[in-house]
């Protein structure tokens, strides 16, 4: 028999959002190498939306400025800047093997999310779409991270170093089985739960290999697709302050959604025993840690030169010429 653990020992003080921007921290998951009578041992882990390259050291501690009284902290600019620029991977630059990706190709990662916010562009205006699955309660989407130990001040896994990722994106094509080139001409990755692509993605084992391009990250007949659709939501998810769930709700319409524990109900997934745990994985970016409450749905966004200008629940591109939050 299978034995599959959930260590969520790398999460504390989360706080839910359902409109999480280039950044802003997320919620990922990874998994490492089992244990004795551990088949797969799943990590789930808070980081900032947007690369900080493992090898990338402190230069400027100038901090972003928040006015006299609420300056950030020491080189917030700095890191700022890293997470900006790097908050979207193209699957096409995988294939150029760039320093910045390279570094990180092995440090595969899911970021499970509610949906995400996609910007549809009219002669007049752009108009706001949350993104998600009509027949589950999570997507997820396939990411790379960076375990930074250089910049000391700034560390938010357990004091040892800073975690952060990137949402890998795909042409969207109107020849793909399952079309969303109505909405952007680029789309975020997606991998089914428990299909052969998640395996190999997640897989500490695997060392990169240029065939996960198309065997993984395929976005022509991806099935993880399939139940996918898109409806209009308020401007107001334009403001990353605006984080409550009233960002959701479909323009003249209501929304009815739920999200369950993704990990317990489906995967049937062992907690391991360590403090208080969440007792569910929302999605949208935030897991919640409390012993009596579950997470809000969280939410990510994006927005990228060439791919979709989606916020998520959870996910920009590289050389973005517009960094918003609104993920692609």
């Amino acid at each position: 028999m299978e034995k599959v653990q959930l260590d969520l020992t790398r999460v504390s003080q989360w706080t839910p959002s359902c409109n999480i921007a280039p950044t802003d921290t997320a919620l990922m998951v990874y998994m490492t190498e089992p244990t004795k009578d551990i088949t797969q041992n799943y990590v789930i882990e808070p980081l900032k939306f947007g690369l900080v390259p493992s090898w990338a050291k402190p230069v400027d501690s100038t901090p972003v400025n928040k006015g006299k009284q609420n300056e950030g902290e020491k080189f917030s600019r700095e890191l700022g800047k890293h997470e900006s620029k790097y908050f979207n991977c193209r699957r096409e630059s995988l294939a150029q093997h760039r320093a910045v990706w390279s570094s990180c190709k092995k440090h595969r990662c899911v970021i499970p999310i509610q949906g995400y916010f996609e910007w549809l562009k009219t002669k007049n205006a752009k108009v706001p779409y949350f993104i998600h699955s009509k027949t589950t309660p999570l997507i997820f989407l396939a990411g790379l991270y960076s375990h930074n130990y250089n910049y000391k001040e700034n560390f938010n896994v357990n004091n040892e170093y800073l975690s952060s990722f990137t949402v890998i994106t795909a042409p969207a094509e109107k020849s793909d089985k399952y079309d969303l080139s109505w909405l952007h001409t680029r789309k975020t990755l997606i991998i089914e739960p428990g299909s052969k692509a998640w395996f190999r993605w997640l897989d500490p084992t695997t060392d990169w290999d240029d065939s996960l391009i198309e065997e993984v990250l395929n976005s022509k007949t991806n099935e993880a697709y399939a139940n996918i659709e898109g409806y209009q939501v308020s401007n107001d998810v334009g403001n990353p302050s605006n984080k409550s769930e009233d960002v959701l709700k479909k323009v003249n319409g209501k929304k009815n959604t739920s999200v369950s524990d993704f990990f317990k109900k489906e995967l049937g997934v062992k907690k391991e025993q360590k403090g208080s745990q969440p007792e569910g994985v929302h999605i949208a970016s935030n897991i919640k840690r409390e012993p009596t409450k579950t997470a809000k749905e969280p939410e990510i966004k994006i927005e990228n030169d060439a791919a979709p200008s989606k916020r998520t629940k959870q996910g920009r591109d590289d050389n973005p010429k517009k960094v918003k939050t609104e993920a692609r």
